[in-house]
């Protein structure tokens, strides 16, 4: 009867080495697989807290997260934050981000820049997680209605002369320069506005 006691406790302790050991891989593994770049990281705090505000996000100045715990289906999948117009460099209009959290896995990051009171440019940046790839596309803003059609954005960037080093440049500015600047600051990030990781960029403006 002894020799059964003692071969169950070992058996329970064991199978409680085994577990722990599981555990320390599962979470090594999966840090390094969610997190092989900067957008990852952006990404994956989002999706840890939602449907609670992100309070990595709200360190940023000019950001005040939601919280979506009582939208109940509308945002059970989505967020969408961005940065009062206030704390925007000048010549832009709007600064934001947009998470989507079931498949395809997506991070949306764009902003606006204002070409005549009536025509808006907005720029973005859509990262799919999955992938580990970021996409460029433009779009433009006439009299409060989105064009969405690659002729007539071309016909566009093609009346106001928006050549593809301008919307890098755009880019640059707010993407790295300004909002990728501010992460680095409220996030212990092992990239940079300027090293994202891996992350395969795909080029061109759709």
């Amino acid at each position: 009867m002894k020799f059964f006691k003692e071969h169950k406790t070992l058996s329970w302790s064991i199978s409680g080495v085994v577990l722990i050991i599981a555990a320390i891989v599962y979470v090594n593994v999966s840090t390094y697989q969610d997190k092989r770049n900067i957008f990852d990281e952006i990404y994956y705090v989002e999706k840890n807290m939602h449907p609670k505000p992100n309070t990595v996000l709200n360190g940023i100045e000019g950001i005040s997260t939601h919280s979506y715990v009582d939208s109940k289906e509308l945002f059970s999948d989505s967020a969408h934050e961005s940065y009062e117009k206030k704390y925007i460099p000048k010549d832009y209009s709007h600064v934001g981000l947009s998470f989507y959290l079931k498949n395809p896995e997506t991070l949306v990051i764009s902003f606006e820049k204002q070409l005549t009171d009536n025509v808006t440019i907005r720029v973005g940046n859509k990262y799919l997680v999955e992938k580990k790839s970021l996409q460029h596309y433009v779009m433009f803003s006439v009299n409060g209605k989105y064009i969405e059609d690659t002729k007539q954005i071309a016909d566009l960037r093609k009346q106001y002369n928006i050549t593809d080093q301008m919307l890098e440049q755009y880019n640059k500015e707010i993407l790295n320069d300004f909002f990728l600047r501010d992460w680095c600051k409220v996030y212990d990030s092992k990239y940079t506005p300027n090293n994202w990781g891996e992350v395969k960029v795909e080029k061109g403006w759709e």
